[in-house]
């Protein structure tokens, strides 16, 4: 169990906000009645008298009392690894990439698996938190979003969380475990897991700015990162965010601009694939037409193997050197976190 520390509420500020180290992950919003999800963003409504509260013990950024550079995970072995996309085309058509998370929450949901999914739903520019109770409903949350949702603030107020599936990126995923295992005023179940591969969010201000000088008036429909140096035209760089049109054409924000705008909480983070989920899940980067799908948990295998052999997703091993390539890119993150935390970061027991 985590420690509740006295006067959690203004060392969260201090040490978290104050430090642009918050991710807008959520999950201290559902815990204290002084912060609030304001769009991508949490916000502290006013200074919490209490002595003690339960927001830092749910905050994935500030556990325990060890700084940050403490926290980072050391390299580990690849959970067991598959390429796969979803059976049904028109579902790959509609996806991103494979179609994997879509066709494994619709079968667990028609197989009463679970009641529903709690996903980054609205659209490519403006996500918003909301629970899907149907096939139809976790279809129109289709695509990938690239700023956050604060949906695990989401979870105190679902009677059903532990039946419910959260899509979640990795600091997400921390939380809701951090969430399942802290001393909280209402304890969760914890939910399934589907955990996405993160490189780091973008502001979502910043991003709606930067695709307004872009678009010309044009509405984007979908937003997705190049994730090779070859695409369908050889068009995009390596790394540039390519914005689809409701027109039909295209444009791009190049690498050094998305890197302009990303989330200052997000640089600290070495976790690219989402080591807390049950099922992690990210694009293959050697054919962006399927997923890349790490198993990490009992109940994330049993389900798997179900849905594949209810052939809701065709899934075969990943090639060795798919998984050379994500323990690359995952030491890669490792490195980069390492080096926006440097030797300052703050301490809880310094506070």
């Amino acid at each position: 169990m985590h420690s509740v520390e006295p006067g959690s509420l203004q060392r969260l500020i201090r040490l978290v906000m104050d430090n642009d180290l918050c991710t807008s992950c959520g999950a201290c919003a559902g815990t204290c009645p002084y912060l609030r999800v304001h769009g991508d963003r949490v916000v502290a409504l006013d200074r919490c008298t209490r002595d003690t509260g339960h927001c830092i013990a749910a905050c994935p950024r500030v556990p325990d009392a060890r700084s940050l550079g403490e926290l980072l995970p050391a390299a580990t072995d690849v959970a067991p690894a598959y390429r796969a996309r979803a059976t049904d085309e028109a579902m790959r058509k509609r996806a991103q990439n494979g179609g994997v998370v879509s066709a494994l929450l619709c079968w667990a949901l028609s197989a009463k698996r679970i009641n529903g999914a709690l996903v980054a739903g609205g659209d490519a520019m403006r996500p918003v938190a909301r629970v899907a109770r149907s096939v139809e409903e976790i279809l129109g949350a289709q695509g990938a979003k690239y700023t956050m949702a604060p949906l695990v603030a989401l979870l105190h107020r679902l009677p059903d969380a532990g039946e419910i599936a959260v899509v979640a990126l990795p600091c997400q995923a921390t939380a809701i475990r951090r969430i399942a295992t802290a001393v909280v005023p209402r304890p969760i179940r914890t939910p399934l897991i589907i955990g996405m591969h993160c490189a780091g969010a973008l502001d979502g201000g910043a991003l709606r700015q930067s695709v307004h000088g872009v678009a010309r008036g044009r509405r984007v429909v979908r937003l997705d990162f190049v994730p090779s140096a070859r695409d369908d035209q050889a068009r995009y760089a390596r790394g540039a965010l390519r914005l689809e049109f409701a027109s039909g054409d295209s444009a791009q924000l190049t690498p050094e601009q998305t890197d302009r705008i990303s989330r200052a909480g997000c640089r600290p983070c070495a976790d690219l694939s989402a080591e807390d989920a049950d099922v992690s899940i990210g694009v293959d980067p050697s054919d962006p037409s399927h997923n890349l799908v790490q198993v990490r948990t009992r109940r994330g295998q049993e389900l798997w193997a179900d849905a594949v052999a209810a052939d809701a997703i065709h899934a075969f091993p990943a090639a060795p050197e798919t998984l050379a390539d994500l323990r690359g890119a995952e030491q890669r993150k490792r490195s980069r976190a390492r080096l926006a935390i440097g030797d300052g970061t703050p301490r809880l027991d310094d506070l």
